[in-house]
């Protein structure tokens, strides 16, 4: 076989890792695994038998005989996971000898990064970046991978989904365009949820998030009759206003945060993000304002944070006016920010 390209982002060998390996951890909610911290010559056996083939039911060749990389994050909710994947060009296949496990749940496979090739039940599909399909895995199927990809994969229970969209299978290997509108809505919510590593998902958060990405994928299937309903019914504008309160604790303190960065990020219009807002009674500057005047105030109360200016620390909380920010804080606290801080030293003295 042929040498892979080069990897930018790869910036180690690994060849001084020890022998022995554990599992991957589970961080909070998110169980993330790279080959990167692997010698070469083990990653790709170690990567298929023990995460592939263990925790995906799949079997993962590399087109290249060396230099096998792969970067996986996956986060299991009730009856739903959601996998995020960055890999070098490679073939993923649902093997016959894989179907033994029993599992029947149907994937949504959205390409995210570079071009894909998807077999199963006799189609096959070209999938560019943004496009998705249905995948079934209660029969074989392959996913040829020829470049630097990334990919974001859904699990969803086969059962409930006939239930939600009666035909579901007949989706299975279809071509799901890049500009479905409710398609970069999922895609959206789902990275908010994998990013925010160090949020702990609650029990009742957790099935929250499972049945709002659920009323997506009824959406993006393009559900008809009292199904397509349902989302609404369900709160599909929860789905909304927390995909993007998410998205925005994730880029709180960039200075750059606006209503039209957000309204960007979710394909809608700023208009759009702003109704949200207001069907909760504020705004979206009043909901930053709270979460970053919260944020300054539980640094200010750190007994560590007592080396650093205020200045410093209402920069760093995304304001760029400290005037603005000293009167703020003020009007919702009733105490100045020092006032604050002086009051948590006092406190750790005692």
């Amino acid at each position: 076989m042929d040498r892979a390209p080069s990897l930018d982002e790869e910036t180690t060998e690994g060849s001084s890792q020890a022998e022995s390996h554990t599992p991957p951890v589970d961080v909070t909610n998110v169980l993330r695994f790279a080959t990167d911290d692997l010698p070469i010559q083990q990653r790709h056996p170690y990567f298929r038998e023990e995460f592939a083939r263990r925790f995906l039911g799949l079997d993962i060749e590399p087109t290249y005989d060396d230099a096998f990389y792969s970067e996986t994050s996956l986060l299991a909710l009730p009856n739903v996971s959601m996998i995020e994947v960055r890999n070098r060009a490679q073939i993923v296949r649902r093997a016959s000898d894989l179907l033994a496990d029993g599992n029947d749940a149907l994937f949504l496979y959205v390409n995210l990064v570079g071009t894909t090739v998807s077999s199963q039940s006799g189609r096959e599909e070209v999938l560019r970046p943004g496009d998705a399909v249905f995948m079934s895995a209660a029969e074989t199927f392959q996913q040829e991978q020829f470049e630097l990809s990334k990919d974001l994969v859904f699990s969803l229970p086969r059962k409930q989904l006939r239930e939600l969209v009666p035909g579901i299978e007949d989706m299975v290997g279809v071509h799901i365009p890049r500009d479905t509108p409710t398609l970069r809505l999922l895609e959206g919510y789902a990275s908010a949820a994998m990013a925010a590593d160090g949020l702990p998902l609650t029990p009742a958060l957790q099935q929250t998030v499972a049945s709002h990405i659920l009323d997506l994928v009824v959406l993006v299937a393009g559900a008809n009759g009292d199904a397509a309903q349902l989302p609404s019914h369900r709160g599909l504008r929860a789905v909304r206003l927390h995909a993007i309160k998410r998205w925005v604790k994730i880029h709180l303190t960039s200075p750059a945060l606006s209503v039209n960065t957000a309204a960007a990020a979710f394909g809608v219009s700023p208009r759009s993000v702003q109704l949200l807002f207001e069907s909760e009674g504020t705004t979206f500057t009043r909901y930053v304002l709270n979460e970053r005047l919260a944020l300054a105030h539980r640094r200010l109360s750190m007994p560590g944070s007592a080396s650093r200016t205020i200045t410093e620390i209402a920069y760093d909380c995304g304001f760029t006016d400290i005037s603005y920010f000293n009167r703020s804080f003020r009007k919702t606290y009733g105490e100045t920010p020092s006032g604050v801080r002086q009051q948590s030293l006092c406190d750790y003295r005692r």
